[in-house]
């Protein structure tokens, strides 16, 4: 997924949303939601 990548890479939020044209509030939420598919193992492949 582009936001793992670019997180991976230091970018903050804000440059994410920017640079995929998004909300940042969508940007942390899609990031929240990872973070649980990590911790339940509903990582998808």
């Amino acid at each position: 997924m582009q936001i793992q990548k670019k997180l991976v890479k230091g970018k903050s939020i804000s440059e994410i949303s920017e640079e995929l044209e998004e909300e940042e509030e969508v940007i942390a939420e899609m990031i929240r939601e990872m973070g649980e598919e990590r911790a339940t193992g509903k990582e998808e492949q």
